[in-house]
């Protein structure tokens, strides 16, 4: 581990790079103590196969990317809204010896751009809430249709700040076999979070409660999951 920032720090065997213009106090000490998206590495490392076609709605610096990157053997698909992260997400890349897909937009429903507010912790950065963003920018909308008709991807990772409410509750995900899902009912009630998990369920996907960690559900669509 590394102590200081402008460096390379490696966590579960993904290095990252820390760039003090990027990742804040916060995720620095997440990243230094191994709990960065411990909830989302333990569900793929239990539930990602080689032959799985991967797309990753908020890829951020690419943490979980790089790690599914290392196990599939088809690139890994990562669409991301902050353009500084995109740039991250090309030299975590470069770093680990992986080859990743890396789209730049914000996924939403209607509409062709987006504002995209981005915060201190660009893990809070999103298209919905303004509240003590530092500054803001206009990003392209990528559909999440499209998304599944070009790359076809049978595991989809989301963690999209609240937008997953109307992003996936308006799709039937068709061809996607297993969900992984960072819910945020701090953001968008509990009310609203439990009608998506009832919707997903309505349409075929199971949540597995033994294998997801509180608001990190995995749902699949099958009764029973091969864990690896």
């Amino acid at each position: 581990m590394q102590n200081e920032f402008d460096s390379i720090m490696e966590t579960h065997g993904v290095k990252i790079w820390i760039d003090n213009g990027i990742i804040s106090h916060l995720v620095y000490k997440d990243l230094s103590e191994s709990i960065y998206e411990h909830s989302e590495l333990d569900i793929l490392k239990k539930t990602l196969h080689p032959k799985d076609r991967y797309l990753e709605l908020g890829g951020g610096i690419g943490f979980t990317g790089i790690f599914a990157a290392r196990i599939l053997e088809s690139p890994p698909v990562l669409v991301e809204a902050n353009p500084n992260l995109c740039k991250m997400l090309s030299i975590n890349a470069t770093l680990n010896s992986v080859t990743l897909k890396v789209l730049h937009g914000a996924v939403e429903v209607e509409a062709e751009k987006a504002t995209f507010f981005l915060q201190e912790d660009f893990r809070a950065s999103s298209c919905r809430y303004s509240e003590g963003a530092v500054s803001e920018i206009t990003v392209p909308i990528l559909s999440l249709e499209a998304l599944l008709s070009q790359y076809q991807p049978t595991y989809l990772m989301c963690d999209i700040e609240g937008s997953e409410v109307e992003v996936l509750g308006s799709s039937t995900i068709d061809g996607v076999q297993k969900l992984c899902i960072d819910l945020h009912p701090e953001y968008r009630g509990k009310g609203k979070t439990d009608t998506l998990i009832d919707y997903l369920q309505s349409i075929g996907l199971k949540v597995h409660k033994s294998i997801s960690k509180e608001n990190v559900v995995f749902f699949s669509r099958s009764d029973s999951v091969d864990i690896l």
